[in-house]
Order: C-alpha cells, then structure tokens, then sequence
C-alpha cells in the first residue's frame, strides 16, 4: 500500500511540476463557483508501465448534482465509432495513432478552474501532513464536456481547419478519422501511407499536438515510421506500447489481454499480425463471480458486452431477453434471481465459458489481389416475439467472382407491451433502412456503392412498404412513410425464412452455434453467386394480416375488389347460365375500373359491352367457385385418384383419362369435374338440355360430358 501511495502523489506532482496542476493561494479566497473534486486511484496489474492511474470523479454528487450534471457535454460520439471502424475495414493499408495527453494540452479559463479544485497533503511521509488545495489549470479527463472541448471547440477541430486552405485534402482526412485524440485511418497504398504519416504529424505538431503510437499492418510502413520515430520493437508488426490510455481505451469495451501483436481500435481487438478484427467473450463471464446473484449483478455482466460491429450480436441478444425477462417478473435491483432464472443464467454464463474465439477480415477484400468491378450492400431483417433484428453485408464483384463481407448488424428487444409478428417485422425493416442509409453514408466517401438491396421474409411488411397507393393505420403509416423516405420502394425484395441471416440474432445462438453458422459468417449461398438484376418486388395480392392496418376507406375498396363472386352474386338466384355469366362479366368489368380508379391509371378498355374473353373469364370464375364445394368434400381424396385429377394453369380440377392421344379436343379428353349439388352444375345441365333441343337424358348427358364431367352425373 505505501508503494503504491507514493506512485500516486508522485503523479500528482509530476503534474504540478508540469503546470497541469496548480496549487490555490490560501489568500486568493473563493471567487465565483466552487467545487472539489473526488479522487481515488486504480490500480491495474495488467499494465506493463503505469499501474496506477489517478481519476477524478466528476459524477460524485453529494445532496445536489454533480459537476457533471451542470456541464453541457455537446454531441454525443457513439455513432461516429461505427462510422470511423467501418471505413477502417476499406483500407488495404491500415494506420492507426493517438495525440499525446490531448486533454492536457487545452487550458481551461482561470475563472472557471475553481471548480476543478480537489485536495492533497503537502508530504505523504508525514504522520500529520497539511492538507492543500490545488486546481487543474488544463482540460481533465473524466469531465463529461472534455471530449467536445478537445475535438469541437477551438482546439484541433479548430486548428486543423486552420490548414484547410494549405492542404484540405489530408485536413479532410484527419477530420474524417478522428475519435477524440484517437486517429483511426488508412491508405490505399503504402507510399499513401508513409504521406499520411508524415503530413498528419507535421500538421498536429504545430499545433503543439504530438501524433504517436503509429500502428499499421504493412511491416514496410512500420519499419519506416519506427525509424523516424526512434522506437524499436522486437517484431515490426507487434502493437504499441500503452505508455498510457487515450479516451477510447478508457472508455469503450471492458479490459481485454492483448497479444503481442493485437491492439484495440476504439474498443475492437485488431491483431496487426494477422490483420484480422478479434471478438472474445469468454473474459467475460469471469467478471460474473460467485457474489450473489442479482438483477444489478446481471445488469453489470450485461453490459461488459462491446460489440460496435454487431457481429456477436446473436450471442448478445439471448442476454438482453434473459434481462428483459427479469423486468417482465418485476424483480427489484438488489432482489435475487429466483431458481429457475438462475439457473438460465448459470446456462448463459456456461456458454461464454465454452465461447470460441471469432475472427473477421478487418479489410474486405483481404488475401486476395483483384480488380474490383463495383460494391453493393445487402441488408436482411427479420423478427421474432422476443427481438428484431437487421443485418448487411458487403457485395464485391470482382474478376474472380462474388466477395461477401460481413459488415454490421443491429439488435432490438420486443417492447414490453405485445406487439403483433407484423408490425415486429415492420420495425425490423425500419430498423434495416436506417441501419443501410447510415452505412451508406459511412462507406461512400471511400467505396462507390449500387443501390442497396434489402431483403425480409414477411410478406406482411413487404406489402405494407410497396403499398403506396394504400394509407395504413398511424403506426404502420409513420414508420412506411420514414422507410420511404430513407430508401426506394424498390430496393425491397422477398426471401425464404430459411436463407435469411437476420433470423439468427432475432432468436439468438450460443457462441458455439455462431461459430459455425456459415449463414452468419459468409451469408445467403446466392450472395455468392453472379449477381442478376431483380423486379421491383409486387404482391399479387394483399396478405389478409395487412387490412387490419388499413384504413376504413381502403378496406372497403379492397374488401369490394378481392371478395369471393360468390360474396357478390347468388348463383341460387338465376335459372340461366349466360344470364349469370353475363351480370358477372360487367361486375368484373366494374371491378378493373375500381382497380384502375384507386391506382390513378385510365383503362384501355372503355367498351360497355362484354367482349368474349370477358364472358369466358366470368364462366371460369364460377367454375373455380363451384370447385371449392368439391374440394370440401370428404369424398375428394378418392375422386381425386379415381379420375385421376390434376389442377391446370387456371387452377381448375380436371379429368386425367386414358384419351391423351386422342383425336378430339382437350375439353373432351380433360373434362372439367363439377359437384353434382351445386347449382351451377343444373345451370350447365340445363344449357347442354336446351342445345339438343330438349332431347333425352342420354344426348344431354353426351353434351354436358364434352367439357365436363359430373359426378355420378348418370343419376341425375
């Protein structure tokens, strides 16, 4: 303890020594706003250099709010981390550094330095040492507004900016590639590369930042900068040494053991050696120790989860449901798990125990030289009742064939208020257009991508996206109206459940099932396979799940348009076949003008009288209707090998026989079998009676059978 008490007042006063710290004159009195800041020391046994770290607590509140709630923080920078690691992954040539104590090189304004007071002993040696108060005169970390200081304000947002005229290509550069004084960048080449080096750290350093702990995969590029650098390393290509944490590090994912040659990038292990993205969770169900096991402590392990990429997200979200679970049983913070939940977290834990370690390309094209024809995204969504989720990946047509690359995905828990499969399936869509818009607008400064495709397996949600003539109930119409509004209507496709990789983190697997779902690795088969320009996706007709969601005008409209003849007219009220098949034809006629009317296109067809076609198509729409009886019936299955029935392109049941090669036509070798109890059959009965012209049984009989064939029709 003494030792490390030593190392830690020898920190504070190394930082008096170098003026980030200063000591407040005694009669100086409190001027303005005041506030002491807490203190305590970590001690990290990893570490090779700096075990202890001093950090202050600008969150500690004591009967009012803390320093940090009285801060603005500015603009939140969770989303420029998935930007900066994709772009990361377009690079053949990867270069990553970091700007030396940044914080430390801002001052902070004196009037506002007293309240970043805190206290300290004038000699740790003493048995009883003066207490002093010092302040920090420069930017601290641990301050919620620090990184907006650092980046935003008049530092190096605003000094690189200074240089935009001078060179606004490598200013655009840096601007597009900094984390807070993380710089997460790449080349095309290694000659790009050795320039950017060069140009980044000369542009920096006049502004009194140093741009260090330059790591790249290209061991040329390492030698030189090292040279230039003074360092030497065992291996080119080993990582860094971590003489201290930048904010990313401090900040983003839990603690990692890295090899010799791995690093995190923003919170993402990248073994330089192997120029590969590295995902462990194994680590973390050590953190799960044998304490009491509550809904806090689940809390806690839950959210050790890093995952920015979204590629454990199926292992991550049987997690998030086993919480979501917990608050479903209305469990208290510090309650603990009954049997039952404990013993399927014991299992979730158990899992991450066994959890082999995965590996991606960090480039996309990596281990292949060839010449690239163009990139496309494909993004998939699916739902389940306990989450939605959506996944993308990267098409690359090249000389060679097809490259696909895993690149994100996204997970969302069901709310905890039911919600239909439906509109689960919706919000999984939304959730993919917003996912592929925001890729996209990552990707393009570097890649020139097609148009997206986007793929789900509900009919449902495809029906409620294309469906712009239709106006759905509020829920489905905002969010239809927001996927709109991101992407085209036609980039929406349909594919088969069992292809669609965005089913898997909507059900979750254990880490074994991941490691070896080819579907989730390398995605759907065709993805592989020569890409083929697709239709635009149109239903063929509206799924009965969607007219709940309609609203009541267009469900009257296309209750009127999709009903069932039979629904319309009464077949029982008509005593003649033509007459029947005539009110029906003009009801169809009607019918298309609806159609057309709702669509806002103008018919072709403006006649008022029935054409032939029309009348043909009203007779085999009753046909098809009569049919139905016939299928209903229990007998069926035995008429069905009896007469040896098939079901033609109009979906009508008709005779097999033994007349295939007969020299008579179709109707007559394929007679169409009708119900002897409908009344449509006593209509074709009676049309076939009055063409003999009211001949016996037996020449009715042989009209009737030269296009149908009724069952037990001699009795009739």
């Amino acid at each position: 303890m003494p030792a490390i008490l030593h190392e830690y007042d020898s920190i504070i006063r190394k930082q008096i020594a170098q003026g980030i710290v200063q000591h407040v004159h005694p009669k100086s009195g409190e001027v303005g706003q005041v506030h002491y800041l807490p203190h305590h020391a970590v001690v990290r046994q990893s570490k090779e250099t700096t075990k202890v770290r001093v950090v202050y607590d600008a969150s500690a509140k004591v009967g009012g709010p803390s320093l940090n709630d009285c801060l603005f923080t500015g603009p939140k920078f969770d989303q420029k981390i998935l930007d900066l690691l994709l772009r990361f992954r377009t690079y053949p040539v990867a270069l990553t550094a970091d700007v030396e104590k940044a914080f430390l090189m801002v001052s902070v304004s004196e009037n506002d330095r007293d309240v970043l007071r805190f206290l300290w002993v004038d000699d740790v040696s003493k048995a009883d040492p003066e207490i002093q108060v010092v302040h920090f005169a420069r930017v601290m970390f641990g301050v919620s507004s620090s990184p907006f200081l650092l980046m935003i304000n008049a530092t190096i947002d605003h000094h690189l900016k200074a240089f935009r005229s001078t060179n606004p290509e490598m200013v655009d550069v840096l601007l597009k590639s900094m984390y807070v004084d993380d710089v997460i960048a790449g080349a095309m080449d290694e000659e790009s590369a050795l320039k950017f080096y060069v140009e980044s750290k000369d542009i920096l350093r006049q502004g009194g930042f140093n741009l260090r702990k330059f790591t790249t995969n290209a061991w040329r590029v390492q030698e030189n900068i090292d040279k230039k650098e003074g360092l030497s390393r065992e291996s080119p290509l080993q990582g860094p040494c971590n003489l201290d944490e930048t904010y990313a590090e401090s900040t983003l994912g839990c603690a990692q053991t890295m090899g010799p040659t791995e690093q995190a990038v923003l919170g993402v292990k990248w073994d330089v050696a192997t120029d590969r993205l590295i995902f462990s969770v194994s680590e973390i169900s050590a953190l799960a120790d044998d304490k009491e096991t509550t809904k806090r402590r689940v809390t806690s392990v839950v959210g050790k989860f890093y995952d920015p990429l979204g590629f454990l997200s199926p292992v991550v979200v049987k997690f998030k449901m086993f919480f979501q679970e917990l608050c479903e049983e209305g469990l208290e913070w510090d309650q603990t798990l009954g049997e039952d939940l404990l013993r399927k977290w014991q299992l979730l834990l158990a899992s991450l125990q066994e959890a082999p370690i995965f590996s991606i390309p960090r480039y996309f094209l990596g281990g292949t030289d060839t010449q690239v024809i163009s990139h496309s995204l494909h993004g998939f969504c699916d739902a389940s009742k306990k989450a939605y989720a959506a996944v993308i990946y990267l098409v690359t047509q090249t000389n060679s064939g097809p490259r696909v690359t895993f690149l994100v995905s996204k997970t969302r828990v069901a709310p905890l208020r039911e919600v239909t499969i439906p509109r689960l399936e919706l919000l999984s869509a939304l959730l993919l257009a917003r996912l592929i818009n925001n890729v996209t607008e990552s990707l393009s400064p570097n890649l020139s991508l097609e148009c997206p495709t986007c793929y789900t397996d509900s009919m449902v949600a495809l029906c409620w996206i294309v469906g712009s003539d239709k106006e759905w109930k509020q829920f489905v119409q905002n969010r239809v109206s927001e996927i709109r509004g991101l992407l085209p209507i036609s980039c929406w496709q349909h594919c088969p459940g069992c292809v669609n990789p965005a089913d898997l983190p909507s059900r979750g697997l254990t880490p074994s099932e991941l490691s070896v779902s080819k579907l989730w690795h390398r995605g759907p088969d065709w993805l592989w396979e020569s890409v083929t320009t697709k239709e635009p996706f149109q239903p063929e007709e509206i799924p009965a799940e969607c007219l709940p969601e309609m609203r009541v005008r267009d469900q009257k409209t296309h209750a009127l348009i999709t009903t069932s003849v039979a629904k319309v007219l009464k077949c029982e009220e008509y005593s003649s076949l033509s007459r029947l098949v005539s009110v029906t034809a003009y009801v169809l006629k009607f019918v298309r003008a609806l159609k057309e009317a709702v669509k806002g296109s103008r018919s072709s067809d403006s006649g008022l009288i029935a054409s032939a076609q029309e009348l043909s198509a009203a007779e085999m729409l009753w046909i098809q209707e009569s049919q139905q009886r016939l299928i209903e019936d229990k007998h069926f299955p035995t008429w069905k090998k009896q007469f040896g029935l098939y079901c033609d392109e109009d979906g009508v049941w008709r005779c097999g026989g033994r007349l295939h090669h007969a020299n008579i036509p179709h109707s007559m070798k394929h007679p169409i079998l009708l119900h002897r109890d409908h009344h449509l059959t006593s209509l074709v009965v009676m049309r076939a009676h009055q063409k003999v012209c009211h001949n016996g049984t037996k020449e009715t009989l042989t009209e009737v059978r030269s296009q149908f064939w009724i069952v037990k029709g001699s009795l009739w």
